[in-house]
């Protein structure tokens, strides 16, 4: 990703905490898709008629293990509806990795796509340890939101990795919404 990329991607994130005029127009709270074509405008492509771009960035961010950066692609995708089967792949290569600290959010992305293919990869950083989540509920936030993925995959695989996460897993409120997601319900997060 270039340096004029990474820009482009903050002036649109940042927009909606903004009230003075920027690069692509004003934005008053209800002009945002005004905003969303002046960003396409100013962007190396339009990645809504080239989203094999976006999967691009997402390749180079992962082989130069940029945080900050696949948080930015996150926010991107998600602005702009291109989270979709076309990540899986190159998604379940960075949710693997320790560098980064957007694990949670890429299983929600999960939850959302319901694709078996991401079965492995939850149960994997379900039961990895991240110093990042070193904190009180961190690695319990974490493990939950995979759970849930998986309950959403809802295959007999994705299901028995539930049962596994339960069986490793010390903390007994990661117990408890294992139990409720393979009764079929959801539980609160914490």
């Amino acid at each position: 990703m270039t340096n004029k990329e990474r820009d482009l991607i903050d002036i649109l994130i940042k927009t909606p905490y903004m009230s003075k005029k920027n690069i692509f127009g004003k934005y008053s709270g209800n002009n945002f898709d005004g905003v969303k074509a002046g960003f396409l405008r100013n962007f190396t492509v339009d990645i809504t008629q080239h989203p094999e771009y976006l999967k691009q960035l997402f390749v180079d961010v992962f082989n130069e293990k940029n945080n900050y950066d696949v948080e930015k692609l996150i926010i991107l995708s998600g602005i702009f509806g291109l989270i979709n089967e076309d990540l899986i792949d190159v998604l379940i290569k960075i949710i693997l990795e320790p560098w980064h600290y957007w694990h949670e959010s890429i299983a929600s992305i999960f939850e959302q796509l319901k694709s078996p293919k991401t079965t492995d990869a939850l149960f994997a950083v379900a039961t990895n340890h991240y110093k990042y989540l070193d904190f009180e509920l961190g690695h319990r936030m974490l493990q939950v939101q995979c759970i849930w993925s998986l309950g959403a995959i809802n295959t007999k695989e994705a299901r028995e990795k539930i049962i596994e996460i339960a069986q490793v897993s010390d903390d007994l409120e990661v117990k408890e919404r294992a139990e409720l997601q393979l009764r079929g319900e959801r539980g609160s997060m914490l």
